[in-house]
């Protein structure tokens, strides 16, 4: 795969591999609508870091700022899950073509009540403090600290 991330390019391809797997047509749609959507959202979101590849970019803790993004915009639960399950292709589409080796988006849940994503919120602001702390105050280095976010992370599954 190119350098280049412009996702939009990779549109027909993916709709290609959705209509081998025999999606209907308005599946087909909102997938294609959903891919458009992100696509719009994530060249905004990296700004271009045109030094790694697209799906290098495209992990666990980008789709999660995707997912509550989109719920920071009200968007319906089922939207919200729809446009997950359209990245859970995306991804597989891109395993397929052997650009990625795992799926980040199988690991995001769907959207759930509004509640669950207050706290979730709330779990992210203290994760930067306790970031912030370590970094900081405890003068771990960066690596570390990363490691133990991702591990508290993935426990939440966030």
């Amino acid at each position: 795969m190119p350098n280049t991330y412009n996702l939009y390019n990779l549109e027909p391809q993916f709709k290609t591999f959705l209509l081998a797997e025999n999606v209907s047509s308005l599946t087909l749609t909102n997938y294609l609508s959903d891919f458009r959507h992100f696509a719009a959202w994530f060249e905004a979101k990296i700004n271009k870091q045109a030094t790694k590849e697209l799906f290098d970019l495209i992990t666990f803790d980008v789709i999660n700022q995707y997912k509550y993004y989109l719920f920071e915009s009200r968007m319906p639960q089922k939207t919200i899950s729809r446009r997950l399950s359209t990245l859970r292709k995306l991804c597989s589409f891109a395993i397929q073509q052997g650009w990625l080796k795992d799926n980040p988006a199988k690991k995001v849940q769907n959207a759930t009540n509004c509640q669950t994503i207050t706290d979730i919120s709330k779990l992210n602001n203290l994760l930067d403090e306790y970031q912030s702390y370590l970094l900081n105050t405890q003068g771990k280095e960066s690596r570390v600290v990363e490691n133990n976010l991702t591990i508290i992370k993935e426990f939440f599954s966030l």
